[in-house]
C-alpha cells in the first residue's frame, strides 16, 4: 500500500462546487468529504493507481471525437460513459 495520490494521505478531499449564474461561474461553499479514491483510508494499492492511470484518456483527444457507451457496454466500467475515438480510453463517466 502507498499514500493515496488524490488526498495525499489526508483521507479527505475539499471540494468547491461552482454554479453558472448570470454568465459566470460562482463558487459555492466548500465541502469536505471522505476521499473517494481511497475510501477515506489514506492508502491505496499500486495496482489501483495503475488501473486508474490506464482508465482515463491522456492523449488530449486530438480529433475531438468520442463515442457514447451505454450501461454495461464497457469492459471495466458498467456505468454509461464516453470514450476517446483516438486512444479509446474513457473521457467522461455519466
Amino acid at each position: 500500500m502507498v499514500t493515496c495520490p488524490k488526498c495525499e494521505g489526508n483521507k479527505v478531499l475539499s471540494i468547491t462546487p461552482q454554479m453558472f449564474e448570470n454568465g459566470k461561474f460562482v463558487s459555492l461553499k466548500t465541502v469536505v468529504i471522505d476521499c473517494v479514491f481511497c475510501n477515506g483510508k489514506g492508502k491505496v494499492s499500486k495496482a489501483l493507481i495503475r488501473a486508474e492511470e490506464n482508465f482515463w484518456c491522456k492523449c488530449g483527444n486530438p480529433s475531438g471525437e468520442s463515442t457514447f457507451h451505454d450501461e454495461g457496454e464497457g469492459p471495466e466500467i458498467s456505468k454509461h460513459h464516453y470514450r476517446c475515438n483516438d486512444c479509446h480510453k474513457v473521457t467522461q463517466v455519466g
